[in-house]
């Protein structure tokens, strides 16, 4: 397998698990996964070199910017999504009949 797909599966994850936490409201998930999605464009950066990835992303084409911008649109939001069906389960298995709560009462006349 090449470095390059190498690095497009894990931006793909890192993209995914993004909006994942993004969701579930995860602040150390969001973190680590900002922190991982660096790793292909350090990685890249260090092979290549900054001018020859400064010059590849300079003379991409608009189909190109459109096509990855498409790619991170879509896989973000079927993190999202993902991660709000885990987020109404969640829910529904809190909704058990032998659940106990705690209920509080107010008395809304003035008579004591």
């Amino acid at each position: 397998m090449e470095l390059e797909h190498i690095l497009l599966i894990i931006s793909t994850i890192t993209i995914f698990l993004n909006g994942y936490s993004i969701r579930r409201k995860n602040t150390m998930g969001i973190f680590v996964t900002i922190l991982f999605a660096q790793i292909p464009f350090l990685i890249k950066l260090t092979t290549k070199g900054i001018s020859q990835y400064g010059n590849n992303l300079v003379n991409s084409s608009i189909t190109m910017w459109t096509i990855a911008i498409g790619y991170i649109i879509f896989f973000w939001g079927m993190g999202y999504i993902v991660g709000g069906i885990n987020l109404k389960r969640k829910d529904k298995l809190d909704d058990f009949p032998g659940k106990t709560s705690e209920y509080s009462r107010f008395d809304f006349d003035d008579s004591k």
